[in-house]
């Protein structure tokens, strides 16, 4: 089963929200913004990132949350999302895993992504990258971390000898969805779902 995408340079949500799983540093209030100046670097992440990791992706999955799907309750995507990432740490034992950090000046984690060089479109079956995750915390959106970490998938996927590179996003996200689009992605299916009543 495929890892569900947080496409989370997402909308911001509500100021005081916290989950049972996140640690009390990340939180995913209003985006404050930083200066420009202000650096961070691109790395393979290494063991010692993936507590981190889970708990920024497990943060953000709400930015993602399909408005057709309005009575699942919060706790119970944020716990999917968990189980869904926990074997992250193999990812890293992997030549076709690509794990990578934004960290900042002092080292601390401001975003990931994760991306595999083995998926298969299901229509041409060519080969291609898939982008699983993209998560950067609020503080640092719009300071260039979602495009870097996007830059660095991509050349990931080249080292493997991939012509494409492929996501998915929610629709209700269209911070993320414009993200995309402004980095070259384009739109090639659109995944439906409806709703089924219960039949007397």
């Amino acid at each position: 089963m495929e890892p569900a995408l947080t496409d989370s340079v997402g909308e911001p949500m509500s100021e005081s929200f916290t989950h049972p799983y996140a640690r009390k540093d990340i939180t995913a209030g209003e985006p404050k913004g930083r200066s420009m100046s202000q650096s961070f670097s691109i790395r393979p992440a290494i063991p010692s990132d993936i507590e981190g990791v889970l708990d920024l992706a497990v943060t953000m999955v709400l930015a993602s949350r399909s408005d057709l799907r309005p009575e699942v309750p919060d706790l119970s995507i944020l716990e999917a999302r968990r189980r869904n990432l926990a074997q992250l740490e193999a990812i890293l034992e992997l030549p076709e895993g690509g794990l990578f950090v934004a960290t900042d000046e002092r080292g601390c984690l401001v975003g990931h992504v994760i991306c595999m060089g083995n998926n298969i479109d299901s229509v041409s079956e060519e080969p291609q990258a898939w982008v699983y995750d993209l998560s950067v915390r609020p503080e640092w959106w719009g300071n260039g971390v979602g495009r870097a970490l996007m830059e660095k998938a991509e050349e990931f996927a080249r080292s493997l000898g991939l012509d494409w590179i492929g996501l998915g996003v929610t629709q209700a996200n269209q911070r993320a969805l414009r993200f995309y689009q402004e980095i070259g992605y384009g739109i090639e299916r659109v995944q439906m779902v409806k709703r089924l009543e219960a039949v007397p």
